[in-house]
């Protein structure tokens, strides 16, 4: 286990780079993406020069791409040489999602808007605006988190209200996986297989099917305890055994992805925990918490 004083500020937005080596923090009130060495915790990099403060990180999962999304716009890095590339016009992008591709495409989120770019690599022409987006999904209510399926056929968007899927291909309208009203944005997340899909509701982790889905999720449980059990991160493992979840308590949890009973808990007294991932081989995990620490462990102790 390792833990380090990452920023001064809350962190709002961890990733893996898809070889688990380097993990990425912003802290969302700072212009500065800071790179580190998951295994040691040193620092590697600095992304300064941004256009403005950092809401969200993401690394392409299979392209050498890396996304960071700022007050100005969405920034795009190349992570060969880490010089940017792009800029994408959307500000404020508080959710990032990158395709699987080669030439993958992204999906983004400021909560009034949830926008789509193809080939999200290709090189800004020299002194152009910001690249527009490709298309636009519809509004029902803000979206304020999102990930795209594994087969990218479909998008989930997550607000205070419900969580949404919808066609990539047609922006259409696909299913309303619940209607509950809610003043907590939470989280989203498809299992690897795409078959199912994790999402967070104040104090609950919700499951449910994504081709037959009935009027109420598969399973439930109460994920977040004490006086503000705000749920803020869901992921799934990489062989979908097993559900991360982190909150407001300060405790990480790990739930089977099956059943929803309790697998472990996770504690290092770092305050509320706004972001948690896994690595993308699942064997480690990281969570960013409000006083700007940053802990890694492996997930069988």
């Amino acid at each position: 286990m390792l833990v380090w004083q990452a920023h001064k500020g809350r962190i709002e937005s961890a990733a893996f780079s898809p070889d688990g080596t380097l993990l990425a923090t912003t802290t969302g009130g700072t212009r500065v993406v800071r790179l580190w060495e998951s295994n040691t915790g040193r620092l590697v990099r600095r992304l300064e020069g941004t256009s403005g403060s950092v809401q969200s990180v993401a690394f392409a999962p299979n392209a050498a791409l890396f996304a960071a999304g700022t007050s100005e716009g969405i920034g795009v890095w190349d992570t060969i040489s880490w010089s940017r590339i792009a800029v994408l016009a959307l500000h404020t992008a508080r959710e990032l999602a990158f395709g699987s591709g080669s030439s993958p495409i992204l999906i983004a989120s400021n909560s009034p808007h949830t926008l789509l770019w193809e080939d999200t690599g290709r090189p800004s022409d020299s002194g152009a605006n910001p690249r527009p987006h490709r298309h636009e999904f519809p509004r029902m209510g803000s979206a304020q988190a999102i990930h795209i399926s594994p087969n990218e056929t479909t998008v989930a968007t997550s607000s205070t209200r419900e969580t949404n899927l919808w066609a990539v291909a047609t922006t259409a309208h696909v299913r309303t996986l619940r209607n509950e009203q809610s003043s907590h944005r939470g989280a989203v997340r498809f299992s690897p297989d795409g078959r199912r899909i994790a999402f967070a509701h104040s104090k609950w982790l919700l499951v449910s099917d994504v081709e037959h889905a009935g009027p109420g999720p598969s399973w439930r449980v109460a994920a977040g305890t004490g006086r503000s059990p705000l749920v803020w991160a869901v992921n799934w493992s990489a062989d979908g055994s097993s559900i991360l979840t982190a909150g407001n308590d300060g405790t990480v949890r790990l739930w089977d992805s099956n059943t929803g009973a309790e697998l472990k808990s996770f504690e290092w007294g770092i305050g509320k925990l706004y972001c948690a991932a896994f690595s993308p081989d699942g064997l480690t995990c990281a969570a960013g918490g409000e006083n700007g620490q940053v802990v890694i462990w492996d997930v069988d102790t």
